[in-house]
């Protein structure tokens, strides 16, 4: 028998232990449920039974999200993660599922009954109730119109038809205003008109859908995230779309639930870092990338971001640390961009013995084996970029007295390039005849291309997108669309601005758009 003092301490124990049978269990760590769509077991292959199990357990379970396998569920990092199949017996169709940890694999809850196929939606009522514990959602629509819907075709035509034989059917809308928008039916999609009584969900995602503008798919998102949190996907492109719209409060606040969501996601950290930076947030960008830092110590992405907030927000001298550290342990990250980066911030911090002797080093990493008139181009673009301009012109200007043949006039084509970036000075006609009958290189004659699409009389989008309408040219036209937009701006030399930190070699739109990327020192 124990003494006293420890029969006491295990009373006291087994109190604990009562109080705690008593207590309710606490929550998951990570509550997000995904439902695998249910496995067909049947001989018959009714996937139709499938569909209508899974599109209504969806809308029974607030917040779920309905993926198509085992991947589907990982890749969104989800804490819990339903599945189930069914099959035909002569009773009725049975239908298993179970609730499974995500981490763990280990089952939480089973469901099995055989159901007859008019107690089906009823049946995904106490599936949603047996495997997490709560009160189910109510489902929108009978299941004569669930059964229908789930065996035609989702085909743009198909569920036109559909939606008019079902009007008061909401859960077809969204599919059908899916497919008009991916057929490029704006119209048809603008006179969708849904029921009165439609939910709040159903609504919301339809206003996204039909929306005509940035603004108008930012607040459809809005109520979108609102009504259905800790959804990834639909936080992931309301911060995305905050971001290109500027709204960096509304960016800062979707990264920091996603990266709580998701502590193991890392461009939620850097997509956190930057949203703060860009409110001059020093010290929160910071802590979001340490933590990145701290996730992945080997990556140079993090030690680039690093450089480019400090930067961001005019802390020159630590810029320049975390370049130079970025540039010694991973030299050959992005061509070398570390120490071109590194090197704008040195002039910025009032070092310009700093500055070029980095950027030679760059030169020399990068640029060894490169012919002297492109080594030329960047270190002229380099004196524009510092407050030497004129230097940069002069040094073209002496590369094309001293040369003859096609490096003659590939100097000649990128001093044009720089007086129009610098003085707004056009080309004359005969200059594009001559660059058109001299350049015989590929590479030159693409940059007389882009500089022509930018520069010459009748330049337009329309113009651009005729001449480049290659899908896998999409990131070319869309900067020159991006230089076109900035190009029609006039230049505010009273608004300084840092110039933004450089790619991993200049390009000729780099070259067109010096004036309106002032480096004007704080």
């Amino acid at each position: 028998m124990p003494s006293s003092k420890n029969y006491c301490f295990l009373l006291f124990l087994l109190g604990l232990t009562l109080a705690s049978c008593n207590r309710q269990a606490a929550p998951p760590a990570n509550p997000r449920i995904a439902i695998v769509a249910f496995d067909d077991q049947s001989t018959a292959r009714e996937a139709w039974l499938g569909q209508v199990l899974s599109q209504t357990l969806l809308m029974r379970i607030r917040g779920a999200t309905l993926v198509s396998d085992s991947e589907g569920w990982r890749s969104l990092g989800v804490g819990r993660f339903i599945s189930g199949h069914y099959r035909k017996e002569p009773k009725g169709t049975r239908i298993h599922a179970q609730i499974n940890d995500a981490q763990s694999s280990a089952t939480l809850a089973q469901y099995d009954e055989v159901v007859g196929e008019s107690d089906l939606l009823a049946a995904t009522g106490r599936i949603a109730q047996r495997l997490t514990g709560t009160a189910p959602e109510a489902v929108s629509g009978s299941q004569q119109d669930w059964i229908a819907f789930a065996k035609i075709d989702k085909t743009v035509e198909a569920l036109a038809e559909f939606q008019k034989a079902h009007p008061t059917f909401t859960p077809a809308f969204v599919p059908l205003a899916e497919a008009l928008l991916r057929s490029g039916k704006k119209a048809e999609l603008a006179a969708l008109v849904l029921p009165s009584d439609a939910d709040p969900l159903t609504k919301a995602q339809i206003r996204v859908l039909k929306a005509d503008s940035g603004a108008e798919r930012l607040a459809g998102l809005k109520e979108l995230v609102a009504l259905r949190p800790g959804d990834v996907r639909l936080l992931a492109d309301l911060g995305t779309l905050a971001a290109q719209a500027g709204d960096w409060a509304l960016a800062a606040a979707q990264y920091r639930e996603l990266s709580r969501l998701e502590p193991m996601q890392l461009n939620w950290w850097n997509s956190l870092g930057y949203a703060e930076a860009n409110q001059l947030k020093l010290t929160e960008a910071v802590a979001a990338l340490n933590e990145y830092r701290r996730l992945a110590p080997n990556e140079p992405n993090a030690v680039d971001s690093l450089g480019e907030v400090h930067y961001m927000n005019r802390s020159f001298k630590e810029a320049v640390k975390f370049f130079d550290e970025q540039a010694q342990r991973f030299p050959t990250f992005q061509n070398g961009v570390g120490l071109r980066k590194a090197a704008l911030a040195s002039y910025f911090a009032g070092d310009l013995k700093g500055a070029d002797q980095r950027f030679g080093q760059w030169v020399k990493l990068v640029l060894a084996n490169a012919a002297p008139s492109a080594q030329g181009f960047q270190q002229a673009m380099w004196l524009a970029r510092t407050g030497r301009a004129k230097e940069g012109l002069a040094l073209l200007a002496q590369e094309e007295a001293g040369s003859s043949g096609e490096r003659k006039w590939m100097a000649n084509l990128h001093l044009a390039m720089m007086r129009f970036g610098l003085e707004g000075t056009r080309p004359s006609p005969q200059q594009w005849q001559d660059w058109g009958r001299e350049l015989t290189t590929p590479n030159l004659r693409n940059e007389v291309s882009v500089f022509a699409l930018l520069v010459q009389p009748g330049a337009s989008k329309e113009r651009i997108a005729k001449a480049i309408p290659q899908p896998q040219l999409a990131q070319l036209r869309n900067e020159l669309m991006g230089a076109l937009d900035q190009l029609a701006i006039e230049p505010k030399p009273s608004k300084p601005k840092l110039f933004p930190l450089p790619n991993a070699i200049d390009t000729p739109i780099d070259a067109l758009l010096p004036r309106s990327r002032l480096a004007v020192l704080p």
